[in-house]
């Protein structure tokens, strides 16, 4: 694998930390945080105008026909910004499921409004059980003359209360009695699922704020009577759950490079401390325990970072990524835990102070570890892979 960025890769890298650094200090990302929206409109005016909600959509759709690692590279960034809002949720989650699944129609209306940051998306997929499986999915679409009726609920949909659109993955048929005696993470059956594309204005849906450990903006949605017209299916009824799979895997391995760029930054922060912290007439950093403890650190974010940059090639060039994304993620899981407690003790007391911009990678971190899929579901899929 080449580890050398491309020059339109470095040209976005340097883009996106600038943007970042310029208009998402941490002064606006307390301020956001604290809003009910979740983001700043301003900067997200601004990713549409740079080009960076466009990068993995077609040339066909108006986008700039990059890859997954294009895309990969500016979500490293923003893990590196600490930034929060709807890019993932929209140019991912939502974008990704029209790129894969959708209508030539749906792909023509939509995603050149994603691409230009007109339009937001979310994508409605857990629900009680919390599990990235076909048997979870119990919210019923019952069909109906002209269309479809939308009965249930939906949990952790990320940004679903600004979101134009929700891209909602229902039950279109019983499943079958082998996949309903299956539980792996991956997903043994596809049997009645079915994706439709709701407006988040449709008359009997309702949304409740969910309190989240990164201060991102997570909601439940209910969905009680809603009508859905048949032209807003996406892709082939009872046929959805493919999509939704390779959705997930692309989202799950873009998410690491989230997570590395967020470890890379954490260690940058805490080698800078340490330098500058003097205790017993030197600086801390220059104690073997500290530098231990740093290196340590330095050894986990560059294994997470080669991780990540593995499993979203592979996926880039379209080649079986299984278990290296699980591997990813698993590793990932561990090595942030691992990074940001290890930050925390070597700034001390500073590091558990609000004031403190530590917090907010910490936060990010502990909700990232969850979503996808635990580390123990991921290490499941490494051995499974794995042979054993």
């Amino acid at each position: 694998m080449d580890l050398a960025l491309s020059e339109t890769q470095q040209m976005l890298q340097q883009l996106t930390r600038e943007l970042l650094e310029k208009e998402f200090p941490s002064t606006t990302l307390r301020e956001v945080e604290a809003s009910e929206e979740g983001y700043s409109r301003e900067l997200w005016k601004r990713l549409g105008e740079l080009g960076l909600t466009n990068v993995a959509i077609s040339e066909a759709y108006g986008g700039a026909g990059g890859s997954l690692l294009d895309l990969g590279v500016i979500l490293e960034e923003m893990g590196r910004g600490v930034y929060i809002g709807p890019f993932f949720a929209t140019v991912v989650l939502g974008g990704l499921t029209l790129l894969y699944a959708a209508s030539e129609a749906q792909k023509r209306d939509l995603l050149p409004k994603v691409g230009q940051g007109q339009v937001l998306l979310s994508l409605a997929l857990l629900e009680e059980e919390g599990r990235y499986e076909p048997e979870a999915i119990h919210l019923q679409a019952e069909r109906r003359a002209g269309g479809y009726v939308l009965q249930g609920t939906k949990l952790f949909v990320e940004y679903g209360h600004v979101a134009d659109h929700l891209v909602v993955v229902a039950r279109t048929s019983p499943p079958s009695a082998t996949a309903r005696g299956a539980r792996t993470i991956s997903g043994s059956s596809s049997d009645g699922i079915s994706l439709f594309l709701v407006p988040r204005s449709s008359p009997g849906i309702t949304i409740a704020p969910l309190i989240t450990t990164g201060g991102d903006k997570q909601v439940e949605v209910q969905f009680r009577g809603v009508q859905v017209p048949e032209s807003n299916l996406i892709g082939q009824l009872n046929q959805g759950w493919p999509a939704i799979q390779r959705v997930l895997e692309a989202a799950t391995a873009l998410l690491c490079m989230q997570m590395a760029g967020m470890g890379e930054k954490v260690l940058e922060i805490t080698v800078e401390y340490v330098k500058q912290r003097v205790q017993f007439g030197r600086p801390v950093g220059s104690f073997q325990a500290v530098q231990h403890h740093a290196a340590n650190m330095a050894i986990l974010s560059d294994g997470a970072k080669l991780a990540a940059q593995e499993a979203v090639s592979r996926l880039a060039q379209g080649l079986p990524a299984a278990k290296e994304v699980a591997l990813a993620k698993a590793f990932c899981g561990r090595a942030g835990f691992e990074i940001t407690y290890n930050s925390h003790e070597l700034n001390a007391g500073v590091g558990f102070m609000k004031e403190s911009d530590l917090q907010f990678y910490t936060r990010q971190m502990h909700g990232m570890r969850l979503r996808f899929g635990t580390t123990m579901d991921h290490l499941k899929v490494v051995a499974r892979e794995s042979g054993f």
